[in-house]
């Protein structure tokens, strides 16, 4: 499955305030302290920083698709795309990765099953 950012679920439908640059997300606590449980991101945040984001990616001309892998498909990977050429510049994490990943995980079973 790969979607691009445009295309998640009411992510920027309907946005039609410019995103303000000078808001952050989140504060993040002082050293030493937790963070406090209540401190949670808003749906109009997420919508917002989704906007400054999708207007970043639209003035440098690329793309995101994810797509999920691994065996129960729980695992994203991100690709940044040149839109004109249809080019893969990166993806997070890079197929040999993906790939690691999964051998490792098929062989952490193969030690701990008890069956074989």
């Amino acid at each position: 499955m790969i979607t691009s950012v445009a295309s998640i679920p009411g992510a920027i439908a309907g946005s039609s305030a410019a995103p303000s640059m000078s808001r952050p997300v989140s504060e993040s606590p002082q050293s030493g302290q937790a963070p406090a449980a209540e401190a949670s991101v808003s749906h109009e945040d997420v919508k917002q920083v989704v906007a400054q984001m999708q207007g970043q990616l639209d003035s440098m001309n690329i793309s995101l698709q994810y797509s999920v892998y691994g065996d129960k498909d729980d695992k994203i990977a991100v690709k940044v795309v040149d839109r004109d050429t249809g080019k893969v510049i990166r993806e997070i994490p890079a197929k040999e990765m993906q790939a690691l990943q999964d051998k490792m995980s098929e062989l952490v079973g193969m030690i701990f099953d008890r069956k074989t």
